[in-house]
């Protein structure tokens, strides 16, 4: 993939048109819990409107906070939610509209811009990870995610990472996605974003961070990945590892 693929950019879009915050929020209420979490304002009503519960006042459950070595249950939580999240239905459809619906578009033309693409009748094939993966990060705590490049977990160049906080970041401990502007150089910078934007980067080689969260609030955010055509190697195996993603191929 060339340097002109790799570039950061960020896109705004409709969260009326496409309400990602309120799927999450029911995919959380349908989910366990014990498990997962649950709001301090749900467990005061029976009831609770829908514009009452905001993801950041999400709590995770408290035995899910720390690993199995030291008494917890982090480990089976991080399995039950990624079940969870893959066999939600509802939750899945509004995810693939949101793709097909703002992200394909975009990228498409992004591609044509790089003459990749001729124009916008030549079509394409793309390769998006379906589930995303849904990041729960609670506050206030010393955990950060240190500094990687997803090849380093066996990811291959020929895709693209798509970030979307669903959170207001400047409320939960400026927690925003930190991205070095091309692989190795270190030159790490924060993507100033909030709830509404969708940040695409080259993270199979650019390495990136997130800071601990020190607020009393908790982090919530959705990343997936996109193959891109020629790109992208269908056949390719992820070593080192056996959390490999779905993915689901559509021509644009």
């Amino acid at each position: 993939m060339t340097s002109r693929h790799r570039k950061k950019i960020m896109k705004s879009y409709d969260t009326h048109k496409y309400d990602l915050h309120d799927a999450v929020v029911k995919m959380l209420n349908r989910a366990d819990s014990n498990m997962v979490g649950t709001w301090e304002k749900q467990q005061q009503r029976s009831s609770p409107d829908k514009e009452e519960l905001l993801l950041q006042e999400f709590r995770v459950a408290v035995p899910s906070l720390n690993r199995s070595a030291f008494g917890g249950q982090c480990e089976n939580a991080q399995r039950y939610l990624s079940d969870h999240i893959a066999s939600d239905t509802e939750f899945l459809s509004a995810f693939d509209t949101f793709v097909r619906g703002v992200v394909l578009p975009w990228l498409k033309n992004k591609l044509i811009e790089c003459q990749m693409v001729g124009n916008s009748t030549d079509e394409c094939k793309f390769y998006y990870q379906r589930p995303p993966t849904l990041r729960l990060q609670p506050g206030p705590s010393r955990a950060y995610v240190k500094a990687h490049a997803d090849s380093d977990y066996g990811h291959q160049d020929g895709e693209l990472n798509f970030w979307i906080p669903l959170v207001n970041l400047e409320q939960a401990g400026k927690t925003y996605l930190h991205v070095e502007s091309e692989p190795n150089k270190g030159d790490y910078h924060p993507i100033v974003s909030t709830y509404g934007d969708v940040v695409s980067f080259h993270g199979s080689f650019c390495r990136h961070f997130v800071p601990a969260n020190a607020s009393n609030n908790t982090r919530i955010s959705l990343d997936f990945r996109i193959g891109l055509d020629k790109y992208f190697d269908t056949k390719w195996q992820m070593i080192g590892t056996t959390a490999d993603h779905a993915r689901c191929e559509v021509t644009y």
